[in-house]
Order: structure tokens, then sequence, then C-alpha cells
């Protein structure tokens, strides 16, 4: 398990962050934490760390400074090696560097003249490191390039804003889980590892990472001369995933009884083997051999066929791809990407419909509904488009139909969702049919939830009154205290209670009827646009112009001169 040393003064992006690292990459780290600088250094004082997140504007001693410390213990023949074989020893007496410059503080070091200061009232005992310095992660609400600078020249590893994109984060994450592994295998990753498969693994995976392809002698030291020529690359996999060790076991003295070593595996992260051989039918025997297995059911998925060692990531790239297919073909135990390859890439996903389907929620006509989805997930039409269209149409309807319940009925409707909450991806499922029987079953939960909630209120003669002084007073300096005050109903109660009369928010409801007004006036009158504007409810023509624009694609003018027949810029 590696150590995480999260480091921020905000206690809720500490533990956001543990959070969402934990969710992605479950059992992964240990977390410990920090809220400055100075408690950072004390965290690694105590016991070394894997990673370490740290935030850049902290008190006490901030990011920069932080990461400067810990680049300075790294340099042989500094201040790092005064604390002898037990450990490197750092003071947290000092200002470090452009970190408390560009941060601003009194106690700063400035860029150009290489002055230190003391940050007033930091302790300036020395401490001992207790391992070496951890790979680091910055991340920062300022995209400044004296902030970069620095965590370039302090070698950070990467430099993240926020907000913090999740997909950004695990994939550094994911990069940096690979330079611990070569750390690991040798100091600092330089060393080669002494066996020959350890040497082939780690060339296996700095290819398939996109790192520059060896050379001849790495290859043939590593027992992977073969890979400069032609060859195949698969992936196998464990009916429901998760079973790699197990499939190692199964498949390795498999491949050993074939006498040769013209072959290798690598064990990947959920569970997948990687394989690639000299002999693609070496592949094939070993899927036709897996097939039926009592113990265990594998899936094997093969790439185009490769040539030298710079085309493994791609051929493994298509073995991924391949392996999507199983979903619409469950009964099979072995799929090429070549035998999909021709599938149309052009399919349309069915808009219009997911539309449809989305607005019948909650008026019980269940049966068009399911029609609907039907064609919408038309097996027949799937199996002609490659495997991203069916992704697309999965996206569109969680987006569109079951997102959008959660968007409309907050956490009423979250037990329901938590209740299907596989149907969020086909990847989620072994067959199509399970997947469209989910989706069917959810939609039926979802109708009857929408359909209840809005039933409770569609009696109501307090949210028809709303309406109606909405569609007289809408021009006017209107907003939802004034409507809620004019039935007498709590303003909170009021957003829920008027979002499920009429299924839509109080403020896109006003703006409809507002732009429907401008609409009709830029049709039907001579008047100005900034009239129109001010008949319409909008404050002022600038804000008209734009919310037109961002809802009609067009500006009024060009909306004008199409209604009236004289084409967009005539």
């Amino acid at each position: 398990m590696r150590n995480l040393l999260i480091v921020d003064d905000e206690k809720n992006i500490r533990l956001g962050l543990k959070a969402m690292i934990e969710r992605q990459f479950p059992g992964r780290y240990a977390f410990r934490f920090a809220e400055n600088g100075r408690e950072a250094l004390e965290e690694l004082a105590a016991s070394p760390a894997d990673l370490m997140i740290t935030d850049i504007r902290m008190p006490v001693l901030d990011g920069l400074g932080l990461l400067e410390r810990l680049y300075e213990e790294g340099r042989p023949g500094e201040a790092g090696e005064a604390g002898g074989a037990g450990g490197r020893a750092f003071g947290l007496g000092l200002g470090f560097g452009l970190g408390a410059a560009a941060e601003g503080t009194a106690a700063g070091r400035d860029a150009g003249s290489g002055r230190e200061a003391v940050v007033e009232g930091a302790p300036a005992a020395a401490l001992h490191l207790a391992g070496p310095p951890p790979l680091v992660i910055i991340l920062s609400g300022h995209d400044d390039f004296p902030y970069a600078r620095a965590a370039i020249r302090y070698q950070a590893k990467e430099y993240l804003l926020k907000p913090i994109v999740r997909e950004e984060l695990f994939d550094v994450l994911e990069r940096l889980e690979g330079e611990l592994e070569r750390r690991a295998d040798g100091s600092g990753g330089t060393a080669a590892p002494a066996d020959r498969e350890a040497r082939a693994g780690e060339l296996l995976r700095s290819l398939l990472a996109g790192e520059a392809a060896p050379g001849a002698g790495a290859l043939e030291a590593a027992g992977l001369g073969w890979l400069a020529g032609d060859y195949a690359v698969g992936i196998l996999r464990a009916a429901g995933g998760g079973e790699g060790p197990q499939l190692q076991a199964l498949v390795r003295p498999l491949l050993e009884e074939t006498g040769g070593r013209t072959w290798a595996l690598r064990q990947l992260r959920g569970g997948d083997l990687m394989l690639a051989a000299a002999d693609e039918e070496l592949l094939r025997r070993l899927g036709a051999r897996l097939d039926g297995h009592v113990l265990l059911r594998c899936r094997l998925s093969l790439g185009s066929r490769a040539s030298g060692p710079g085309q493994l990531r791609r051929a493994y790239s298509q073995a991924q791809q391949a392996q999507k297919y199983f979903l619409l073909h469950p009964e099979a135990t072995l799929l090429a990407y070549d035998s999909v390859r021709s599938l149309s890439a052009g399919c349309q996903v069915p808009d219009e419909a997911i539309h449809r389907l989305s607005n019948l929620l909650g008026t019980g006509r269940l049966a068009e509904m399911k029609r609907l989805l039907q064609g919408i997930l038309d097996i027949r039409v799937i199996g002609r488009c490659e495997i991203g269209y069916l992704e697309a149409i999965s996206r569109r309807l969680n987006e569109d139909v079951f997102d959008r319940v959660f968007r409309s009925y907050g956490e009423e409707s979250v037990d329901i969702l938590r209740l299907y909450k596989s149907a969020g991806h086909i990847e989620n499922f072994e067959r199509f049919e399970d997947y469209y029987r989910h989706a069917e079953q959810l939609l039926e939960r979802l109708d009857e939830f929408v359909g209840r909630v809005r039933g409770a209120h569609a009696d109501r003669k307090d949210m028809q009154k709303a309406v109606e002084y909405l569609l007289e007073h809408y021009a006017e300096d209107v907003n939802m205290a004034v409507v809620s005050n004019h039935i007498s109903l709590n303003y909170t109660y009021f957003s829920q209670a008027f979002k499920e009369h009429t299924g839509e928010s109080f403020s896109s409801y006003l703006r409809k009827l507002r732009l429907n007004r401008a609409k009709d006036l830029l049709a039907g009158s001579e008047l100005k646009v900034y009239e129109i504007s001010a008949q319409s409810g909008f404050d002022n023509v600038k804000h008209f112009t734009r919310v037109f624009k961002e809802t009609e694609g067009i500006t009024p003018l060009e909306f004008r001169s199409l209604r009236q027949g004289g084409g967009v810029g005539k």
C-alpha cells in the first residue's frame, strides 16, 4: 500500500481529495494529512511517504517552500546530508525562495538576490527526514508562470490547477505509480533489475506507457528480442474481472508447455493479463484451451498484428477495444480487433428519442416509454455500429434521463438511483441483455416515482396561481422571492414545489417566458432590440443578447432576419 501525504490548510479539501482518490483506487493508498508545510516536514521526519499532494498558499510554510526544502535534501553535498547516516536533517526556521516570495510574505526570499529570512514564529530546530523525498503533485488556484517555474525547478512531478479535474488527477497518479514501481526495481529506477523476467516486465510497462522504444540490446537482455519482428498482442480477462493472480497461475504453465520463450505476459491492474507472442496462433490455442474451463471462464481479445516494439501500445489499445465487444457476444471466448474494425463509426445517437423518453417520465405512459427504449437500444442497429455508439447512448441515457431525475427532485430520488447505479456504464455488465433489462427496470421505477411526486402537486391551486402571476408580470422586476411571497409559501419549499409542478426550475421557466415574448416581438414588430429587451423583462440589452444567443444559437437580429424572410446577413 502506498503512503500518500495530503498537505492543505483547508480540511474540506484534504478530506475531499481523500474521498475522490479512495473511490477511484480503493485500497491503494494509506492517507496522512498536514495543514501546512511545517507539519508536512514533521510528518516526513516521522515516517516517509511515497507521494505528496500539496497546496501552494498555506500559513507558516507554503507549498513551494516545502518543495524547495525537499529538493535541497535530495542534492548530494547539501544540508540534506548533514543528518548523517541516521537520516536527512533540515531546519524549519527558513523562508523558502520563490514559494514565500511569490505568496507575498514579508519573510520570503527575494527571487533575484537569493537572500533568506526567518519565518516569524517557526522553530529553528532540525529534524531528520525518515526516507527519500516523496514524489510531489502541486495544486494551485493560480495559473502563474513564477509558480510553475518554481515547481519545475524543485522537480515537482505535476502542477494541477484548482478546481481539480478528476481525470487529470487520476492520470497523474497512474503515471506516478509507474515511476514508483521503477524506483522499487532499482535505485531511482535507473539500475536494471537483475532478473531477466523483471527486465521484460519493466520494458513492457514502459512500452505500454508510451515511452521511447528500447534498443535491440535491451530487448535481447530481457528475452524480448522477438519484439523487433512481427508479433501479436492480446488481453485475457476472467469473466467478472478481478481474478488476476489466479489467471496468471493458470496461463503461465500453459505457455511454458510450448518450450519456447517467444512470449511474454504482464499483470495489469483490475486483474487483466496482457499477452504478447511472436506466433499469434500460440495465443489462439491458449484461448481455445481455456474455453469452457470449469473454474475460470476467460475471454481473450487480440489486437491487429504488430511489428517492432513501437507498435506494442497500439496493438494493446486495439485489444482493449475488442474486449468491449464481448458485451454483445457473451458466448464468445475470443474476439479479434480485425473482426470488428469495419463496423460503422458514423452511427447517429438517437437524441430526439432520448429527449422524448425523458419528457415522458412521470406520465404513466410506460408502454410508450418501453417502445422508445426498444428503439433507442435496438440490437440490430447496435450490432452494425462500433461499440462507441452504444457507449454514447449509455452516456446520454444517464445524463438526459436518469441523472435528470436527481437534478430535478434531489435527494428523494437517490435511493432509487443507488439501487441501479450499475446502469451508469455498460462496462458494468457482461451481457447486453442484462444492461437493457437494468435500464428498463430503472425507467419503470423512475416513472412511478416522478408520477407520484408530480401527482402530489397536480391539484395545487397555489402553484397554478404562481404560474398565472408570472404570465402576467414576467416583464416586470420579478423573482422567486416576490412570487413565493405573493402566494404565501416558504421560499425553499416554493422552489421545489414549483419545479415539481412545471418540470422546470423557476429561473428557467421565467427565462423561457421572457424569451418567447422577445421572439414574438422580433418576428412581428419593428421595435428596436433594446426596446424588445425592456418589454420582455431583461435587465439590459447586453444581457438579453447573450441569453438569446446561448438559448437559440443566433443573435436577436439574425433571428428577426430569418423570421421575416430576409435570411441571415441580408
